[in-house]
């Protein structure tokens, strides 16, 4: 039976080192037509990343097809990257398909892209989410091709920090200045989940220790973040459902922050479900509510981590 190989690079049209990228690809196109395998070209940046029903998609713009039909993958050049290569990569060692080379699996998330390829297919509740570069929400916008997402939808910048570049979008024109205005940013479209509320769970040494309940006070906007003005009231751990900690727990886990992370959880007013919106490497230590709360308990438990290592 006949295989189809993927070969990765960071941009379908591009240069690498010098060179045309299509000079390794129609290499290895000959080569491998020899064993029976068709070989396709993905630009990495060229990709749709899709969190949808909590599991992981990768779809080729492009080539406009889904990626989890592969049989193998070859990442030629992924360094600009990572993030995407890492979505990629999860994606075919979840169907148990083999990727060249296996350290891309050890990409450290460090946007809300990676954290959400990490807590994909963990059977923890997230929202729909799409990661895809401006220039092909541009594209699609201009083609009058269907959104992947119903508006209202939520449109962030995947660095973004404390609120900051953080959009309830509800109409094209909007969607289309933001683009336009911030083209070298990478967003995050999600779906908008109607709350009043959320909780910014902060876990310390694999367990939650404390909790923010964050309200938000203005009505023309949909951020909860304290840093954007909304109150925070610490809420006894003994007081929080047990579902919320489990799934604080669980996503700290899954997103290799156990330790010390800030975990964030929406409740969906009218349906009352849960969902894991971020998995804060650092839980706004220095500002929004609670600093002091905060640092003490970062002090306490690394004092006695340091203490641990001395008596060793």
């Amino acid at each position: 039976m006949s295989k189809t190989l993927g070969i990765t690079y960071g941009f379908y049209n591009g240069r690498w080192l010098g060179h045309n990228t299509n000079h390794l690809f129609d290499l290895l196109k000959d080569k491998f037509s020899l064993v029976d395998t068709k070989v396709v070209k993905i630009g990495l940046l060229d990709t749709q990343i899709v969190i949808k029903n909590n599991k992981l998609l990768v779809h080729d713009i492009i080539g406009a097809n889904d990626l989890q039909h592969l049989d193998g993958v070859y990442f030629a050049n992924w360094r600009n990257q990572p993030e995407f290569a890492l979505a990629l990569a999860e994606l075919m060692v979840r169907n148990k398909k083999p990727i060249l080379s296996e350290e891309v699996l050890r990409i450290v998330p460090m946007s809300k892209l990676g954290e959400m390829v990490l807590l994909s297919d963990k059977n923890l509740p997230l929202p729909n989410s799409i990661f895809m570069r401006s220039k092909h929400w541009l594209k699609a916008i201009k083609n009058g091709d269907k959104l992947p997402l119903k508006m209202p939808f939520v449109f962030k910048d995947v660095n973004g920090s404390m609120g900051d570049n953080n959009h309830l979008v509800n109409s094209l024109d909007q969607l289309k200045g933001i683009l336009k205005n911030n083209k070298d940013l990478m967003f995050v479209a999600q779906q908008f989940i109607p709350n009043t509320h959320d909780f910014r769970v902060v876990m310390v040494d694999g367990a939650p220790k404390l909790v923010i309940k964050r309200s938000r006070t203005k009505a023309d906007t949909h951020i909860n973040n304290t840093s954007q003005g909304a109150t925070g009231e610490l809420i006894a751990i003994e007081d929080m459902d047990p579902i919320i900690l489990d799934l604080a727990k669980r996503a700290a886990e899954a997103a290799y922050r156990p330790s010390f992370s800030g975990v964030d959880i929406i409740q969906h007013a009218e349906t009352g479900e849960y969902y894991i919106l971020e998995v804060n490497k650092t839980p706004q230590m220095e500002t929004g509510t609670n600093t002091e709360e905060k640092v003490a308990l970062l002090t306490d438990f690394f004092s006695k981590k340091m203490g641990n290592f001395n008596e060793d």
